[in-house]
């Protein structure tokens, strides 16, 4: 099977017990180079180990593609726990899973970090090891980053978070639903004055005929949960007008929304530990 993201094809190739699914837009001597050893035979390097979440291991690496250097970002999925490895006797491995949410998310119109492999290791129908390869977005920040930007001015802050507002929304009008959107997995490029996001963890992603309400507040709350001093009322206010602008069909109670996703982040923000 060849899967596809923006019009690169992803050919099936095996070396030494792995699956590898590779885009035919990047030469295939240099995958292995992207990939740390131990995971593959062979010499490689050098590795910038990135602070990731105890279920992943996440490099950052570079290699020479036409004559230009090429910054990427290798994430090995680790198992969360035993019931976790069970799951995946009945589901692809989440590499895989990577892999078709970049795809709905392109079909949808939005933007994700460009796959060039995706490799697993499997004993039968167990998936024991696998892992994503990425180009790494320049001159991006996490939102995070950018919302403590001292250096963005307010004009710059209104503008980001109403195209936010719209970019989650047409997410949602079309359905998808994001398994993690924290604001340090939404990645901002500025190009021409306009705001480029791209999301990042998106192996619990989702799309649906019609996103369902539940799903819709926790992907609400997860972007929401700005500490109060981070982001004022009037900041949250305009990207929610945004936001709505996308999904006028789709909600029947603005106000019960904005009511119950207010409740739910303040019950997260009082749990959450300083």
């Amino acid at each position: 099977m060849i899967y596809q993201v923006s019009n690169n094809d992803f050919v099936k190739q095996k070396i030494g017990g792995w699956t590898l699914y590779t885009n035919k837009s990047f030469p295939s001597k240099k995958i292995q180079a992207l990939i740390p050893a131990g995971d593959l035979n062979g010499v490689r390097g050098p590795f910038e180990r990135v602070i990731a979440s105890r279920f992943a291991r996440v490099y950052k690496c570079s290699a020479s593609f036409k004559g230009l250097r090429n910054d990427f970002y290798f994430k090995q999925f680790l198992y969360r726990s035993p019931l976790d490895f069970i799951k995946h006797l009945f589901r692809p491995g989440r590499a895989i899973r990577s892999l078709k949410a970049s795809i709905v998310l392109d079909k949808c119109g939005l933007l994700s970090p460009e796959v060039i492999a995706v490799g697993q290791r499997k004993i039968g129908p167990v998936v024991l090891k696998s892992f994503l390869i990425t180009r790494s977005i320049e001159n991006s920040l996490s939102l995070t980053e950018l919302v403590l930007n001292t250096k963005v001015c307010l004009k710059e802050k209104r503008q980001f978070l109403s195209e936010l507002g719209s970019v989650i929304g047409r997410m949602h009008s079309a359905g998808v639903f994001h398994g993690d959107l924290r604001a340090g997995n939404i990645l901002i490029k500025k190009t021409n004055d306009k705001y480029r996001f791209y999301f990042l963890d998106n192996e619990r992603t989702r799309q649906f005929k019609r996103l369902p309400n539940k799903l819709r507040v926790k992907n609400l709350v997860q972007i929401n949960m700005f500490r109060i001093f981070e982001l004022s009322i009037t900041d949250r206010m305009r990207f929610y007008k945004s936001y709505l602008n996308e999904n006028k069909d789709a909600i029947d109670s603005p106000k019960s929304l904005a009511k119950e996703v207010a409740r739910k982040t303040d019950e997260r923000l009082k749990s959450k530990p300083l």
